[in-house]
């Protein structure tokens, strides 16, 4: 026990040291979108391209500024605004705080519509304070509140020894349970081997997809894979995780570490999938296990049909998003619960003379 709480306060420890993470150079904060909203608002924007040239939208991303035009006959054109000593050679233009450069692919405009390019650019510049771009991701964050308010990111070293550290709580947990049945058999609650195959195949078959190799493009992983990007290339691994639909809650930050880790080691996205497809296939056979051992092999084969209909439910098992590792990792604490609950029932060990053994786990279901 000492053990495992020295391993957490170490873990705890290195989160808490460790110096917040900044971008390598520019670090634009939400609050540069929202006075770029507010300058669109007020049609600030308007009357700087030519007829014919349509505005699109921007992207702020935390390095640079993408305005999205579209050229007449519907070609896209994007303006960049990344900052001043940034990668500057080369600029079709500067403002106050940004150079500007043109990313005009088969487009050949003309003087005044570059002109005009240009010109809606400078706007854009202005209307994002000065104070806003100098204050982006300073080297160190001296207050809390801004540093949560900036992702709460940590670099990447950081968030993989956190993605390492979760595999190793799972597999150890999966050792755990595999010794604790091992010393308390139930030989007639237990599926034989080829049960087994068939209950995982079914799992298998049942939570995953079968029409295309490739995942599905889901906005999840669309935002976990951005996430991801960012801490691999960036160094800037957010430890909030991702924003929910409701305003000033996040999640799955574990995922998202767990993510990178695996990215790190060279796994795409696919195959990270389909490591998962293989962990709810074994999560169905989980359950099933340790509802046999507790009541009898037709609840076990009962739980694992309702183990792969309310996986099958809960997620959209075509693409790679948090909610895929939610089955397995239900499973693993279901067993280990009821593992941990267990208690030797008709041998002399642990009894006190005149005491009652404590009922299994799983006295409330059995049959009378």
């Amino acid at each position: 026990m000492k053990r495992r709480l020295l391993g957490l306060m170490l873990v705890g420890a290195i989160v808490v040291a460790a110096p917040p993470a900044v971008a390598a150079r520019l670090c634009l904060t939400p609050d540069v979108g929202t006075a770029i909203s507010q300058s669109i608002a007020s049609h600030a924007l308007e009357g700087a391209l030519p007829p014919g040239w349509d505005f699109a939208g921007i992207n702020v991303w935390p390095e640079w500024i993408a305005i999205h035009v579209m050229a007449p006959g519907g070609r896209p054109v994007e303006v960049e605004l990344r900052a001043r000593g940034e990668r500057a050679a080369g600029a079709d233009g500067h403002g106050s705080s940004f150079v500007f450069f043109l990313r005009l692919g088969s487009v050949a405009p003309s003087p005044s519509e570059r002109a005009g390019l240009l010109d809606l650019a400078a706007r854009v510049d202005r209307a994002v304070p000065q104070d806003l771009v100098a204050s982006g991701c300073q080297p160190r964050v001296r207050h809390v509140l801004r540093w949560l308010e900036m992702g709460a990111n940590v670099p990447r070293a950081v968030a993989l020894l956190l993605g390492a550290f979760e595999v190793l709580v799972v597999a150890a947990g999966l050792v755990f349970l595999a010794a604790r049945w091992r010393i308390r058999r139930v030989p007639s609650r237990r599926f034989g081997p080829f049960e087994q195959i068939a209950i995982f195949a079914g799992g298998l078959a049942s939570l995953s997809t079968w029409r295309d190799p490739f995942a599905a493009l889901w906005i999840d992983t669309v935002n976990d894979q951005r996430d991801v990007i960012r801490c691999l290339a960036g160094g800037l691994c957010t430890t909030l995780g991702e924003q929910t639909s409701l305003r000033g809650i996040w999640h799955a930050a574990g995922w998202l570490h767990v993510r990178a880790l695996a990215a790190f080691t060279g796994g795409s996205v696919e195959a990270v999938l389909w490591l998962f497809h293989l962990l709810d296939g074994a999560a169905v056979l989980l359950v099933a296990c340790a509802v046999c051992r507790g009541v009898g092999r037709r609840a076990g084969a009962l739980a694992a049909l309702g183990c792969a209909v309310g996986g099958f439910l809960s997620a959209n098992h075509a693409a790679l998003y948090n909610c895929v590792a939610l089955p397995c990792l239900g499973a693993l604490l279901l067993a280990l619960g009821t593992a941990a609950a267990e208690r030797p029932t008709g041998s002399a060990r642990g009894r006190v003379p005149g005491c009652t053994p404590p009922p299994s786990a799983w006295s409330a279901f059995a049959p009378s």
